[in-house]
């Protein structure tokens, strides 16, 4: 990104007004978009290296936290970035070496000073049992990429649209198209319905669902926006489906999802509190049973890094007890042989394992398997995924 340096002064002012401004209510970049609309000055490369600023700020967590802002977005700058003037401005000696993989990077930082790499992931608690800390610490500031799924008959009529449009990509067998997290698709619409943005670890969940019939019918208990009730159907077309959420407004999101996506099939939905029970009739009873359960979001933290400076450590039991309290009200209307998807994108062993072995331990379900999806590896989310049979 070209900057001139006699502004450098001024977007570190911008960037230091809009954190501080920030109340962590809501996602940062909602906040920040109303942000700029009540600062109408700063236009759109003021707009783009304020983001980036303020973002990178977020991903160091407390790294240097004893530092000055300037001091911590300059370090920030450094460790997440390969170019910036910021850091060839304030200290040259750093961005001699600004190329180099962050590893390098923090080990010349320790040479004058003993900083906590630990600390760019604040929250103190156990991660689950398959995670490299290293590798999941620097993958903390590094923006994962935009993943579409696309719908199975139509990968080649996207890929034509992309280079037609000179739309940069990559593309991951079978129907997955790789973009830089930076791409606008609102310019996209006429290819609406083909495709679905959904992370590549959402997608690899995928491969953990038994092969299923098409006469079976599924529960889809946690459904939020429909993501993975949208990748069953398009590989099981005329699976049934009941669809729940907590939320109406997401299930009228979910349903107009669905429209576009021109989905045929049985399926229905309904606004359920499964914290509080369930309202179905008792003779009730599923095939299958998804829980893609509310949980800390702790592995998708490098996407919207602010997240992990609001969550408390004490959060984590609010979490667990939901989850258990869902799976409790869930499970007496999973059929006898049934299969119930365990689904979290959290990287915490309390809401990953600890969680797994409540169920078996609980409810007399029988552990099929379990996996850690390592996002971290793949610049996408980090996911949990355990498959049972009752």
């Amino acid at each position: 990104m070209n900057i001139s340096e006699q502004y450098l002064p001024a977007y570190l002012r911008n960037s230091e007004k809009a954190i501080h401004a920030y109340s962590y209510n809501q996602p940062f970049a909602r906040f920040l978009k109303n942000y700029f609309k009540e600062n109408p000055k700063m236009g759109s490369r003021d707009r783009k290296i304020v983001s980036r600023y303020c973002y990178n700020y977020f991903r160091i967590g407390d790294f240097a936290k004893e530092h000055t802002f300037t001091d911590r977005v300059i370090l920030a700058e450094y460790l997440c970035e390969k170019e910036s003037v910021l850091v060839e401005k304030y200290s040259p000696e750093l961005y001699s070496t600004i190329e180099k993989p962050i590893s390098e990077k923090i080990n010349i930082l320790n040479r004058d000073s003993t900083y906590s790499f630990e600390s760019v992931f604040p929250v103190d608690l156990k991660f689950s049992e398959e995670i490299d800390k290293k590798k999941f610490l620097e993958k903390q500031l590094v923006q994962p990429n935009l993943y579409l799924r696309a719908k199975q008959t139509k990968v080649g009529e996207i890929q034509m649209f992309f280079d037609k449009h000179s739309i940069a990509y990559s593309f991951k067998e079978p129907n997955t198209f790789v973009l830089d997290n930076r791409t606008s698709i609102s310019h996209f619409r006429e290819m609406k319905g083909n495709w679905e943005v959904q992370d590549l670890s959402s997608q690899q969940t995928f491969s953990f669902f038994p092969k299923l019939s098409n006469n079976e019918v599924w529960w889809d208990a946690c459904a939020g926006s429909g993501g993975k009730s949208l990748m069953l159907l398009d590989a099981y077309p005329n699976l049934k489906l009941y669809l729940s959420d907590s939320r109406s407004s997401i299930l009228k999101n979910l349903r107009k999802r669905f429209s576009e996506a021109g989905i045929s099939a049985d399926f229905h939905t309904h606004t359920l509190d499964l914290n509080k029970g369930v309202s179905f009739p008792e003779n009730v009873t599923f095939d299958g049973l998804l829980l893609d359960v509310p949980c800390s979001g702790s592995g998708t933290w490098s996407r919207t890094p602010e997240m992990k400076l609001q969550f408390k450590k004490e959060d984590i039991y609010e979490y667990t007890t939901l989850q258990k309290n869902i799976v409790k009200n869930a499970l007496p209307h999973l059929k006898k042989g049934g299969c119930l998807m365990y689904v979290t994108c959290s990287i915490f062993n309390a809401e990953n394992e600890s969680i797994a072995d409540y169920i078996c331990t609980e409810f007399n379900m029988s552990l099929d398997r379990k996996e850690l999806i390592k996002g971290y590896e793949n610049k996408a989310d980090t996911m949990f995924v355990a498959r049972f049979y009752k």
